[in-house]
């Protein structure tokens, strides 16, 4: 019998693959700029949001049609070269700090954290010197969300909104909203630092 020989496939072949199993359960774009449009609220004219882990830019162009600045950061260039093709800023990098000399004033990241260990989103929350961070996953409490939440490869864990909360104050955003969206299916955090223009001193609020 006659062996079957495979091609041994490159660390890059393997990498684009799971770049595109990453990918696979985003949805369309336009339920997500309809569920992400409900943010802008949180950002004014003196902001620039840095989104980590920008995609092709859906919220980065909700962001510019609202007259906001944004800057996306993502490891894959193939999502950066998009955001470009879009007339989006990006940067391609995993690194938080390769975008310090931009100086964003809060970090956006839509269905990111879920795919990072919990130090990995501590460093997240601290690696840069902003005022605002906004947070969404999917909402682990919903009934229907643990069924679905492992058909992702690409997650690590599921982070309940006490936990984020919790995550945000011990990074120094104690100003805090949070609630759920997308029928409950989402959870989001938006947290500020004291003495952020626009936004309720926390230790006024206590």
């Amino acid at each position: 019998m006659t062996p079957v020989l495979h091609t041994v496939p490159t660390e890059q072949d393997i990498r684009d693959a799971y770049l595109r199993v990453s990918h696979a359960f985003e949805g369309e774009e336009s339920t997500r700029r309809a569920l992400y449009s409900d943010y802008v609220q949180f950002f004014d004219e003196n902001d620039l949001a840095l989104d980590f882990g920008c995609g092709h830019g859906t919220w980065l162009s909700l962001l510019a049609e609202a007259n906001l600045r944004g800057l996306g950061i993502d490891y894959d260039p193939d999502m950066v070269a998009r955001c470009h093709e879009r007339g989006l800023d990006a940067i391609c990098s995993s690194d938080l700090s390769d975008a310090a000399a931009h100086e964003p004033t809060a970090i956006t990241a839509f269905h990111i954290i879920e795919h990072l260990a919990p130090m990995d989103v501590m460093r997240m929350l601290m690696t840069l010197d902003v005022r605002k961070v906004l947070l969404i996953t999917p909402n682990i409490d919903h009934p229907v969300v643990p069924h679905s939440f492992w058909l992702d490869v690409t997650h690590v864990r599921p982070y309940p909104r006490p936990v984020m909360e919790e995550m945000c104050r011990q990074a120094g955003f104690t100003g805090m909203v949070s609630g759920t969206q997308n029928r409950d299916l989402d959870s989001f955090v938006f947290a500020w630092k004291p003495g952020t223009p626009g936004w309720p001193d926390p230790a006024l609020e206590a």
